[in-house]
């Protein structure tokens, strides 16, 4: 496999990696971060939103190349990230009926945006560099 390829393994991990953040998210702010609702059980608004999550952040690296921004620096990378994870959850909760994922407000989306960020850096950077899988 191709050199900074995600395997399947480690896409599902991050995937796991979101639903678990949003899930604690919802327990530590739950006026802020609502999963649920009564269209949508609590399980599946977590997987479905860590599925979005995980699947919109796995074509960034596609976009990359298409758009030919092979070379950039890995800070700018992970602000794009962070910027990804920010409009996704906010439209993510705009279509709460159909998700099941609800935020208060827009800082909210920036704060959680930006902790997906971090908690996906500290993964991909600690796990999968320091233990070649």
């Amino acid at each position: 496999m191709k050199k900074g390829s995600m395997h399947f393994h480690h896409w599902l991990i991050f995937g796991i990696v979101n639903g678990i953040v949003i899930y604690i998210s919802s327990i530590f702010m739950p006026s802020q971060v609502v999963i649920g609702n009564a269209n949508v059980s609590l399980l599946a608004s977590v997987v479905l939103t860590a599925l979005v999550l995980t699947a919109v952040s796995s074509l960034f690296p596609v976009f990359q190349k298409w758009l030919g921004m092979n070379k950039i620096d890995d800070n700018l990378k992970y602000i794009i990230y962070a910027l990804i994870n920010i409009i996704i959850l906010w439209l993510l909760s705009r279509t709460a009926t159909i998700f099941g994922f609800g935020i208060a407000s827009k800082f909210t989306a920036i704060t959680l945006g930006l902790i997906l960020t971090i908690v996906n850096y500290l993964y991909w950077e600690i796990f999968t560099k320091k233990i070649k899988i």
